[in-house]
């Protein structure tokens, strides 16, 4: 099981966090040995956070580092009231 995500800081520049869950499963690891008997694993759990920066060469994302333009709602007006 992995998850991550990745935040632009500019077009080149970019911060990157993630997480990885890895179960091994115990169970028998060999034969039958004379002078140790038989052998058997527990098994394990493994939990990983990673983090990192990465630089991309050549301009990067160029969509990167934008503000994106708010745009208000604005609703259609309504049609005058007319009185017979």
């Amino acid at each position: 099981l992995m998850a991550g995500a990745s935040y632009c800081i500019n077009p080149n520049w970019a911060v990157d966090v993630g997480y990885r869950y890895m179960r091994v499963s115990g169970g028998r690891m060999f034969e039958y040995a004379p002078q140790a008997g038989p052998g058997f694993d527990g098994g394990f759990d493994v939990h990983e956070g990673r983090a990192g920066v990465r630089y991309q060469f050549g301009g990067g994302n160029p969509g990167c580092g934008k503000k994106q333009e708010f745009i208000p709602y604005e609703p259609e007006p309504l049609p005058p009231v007319v009185y017979k």
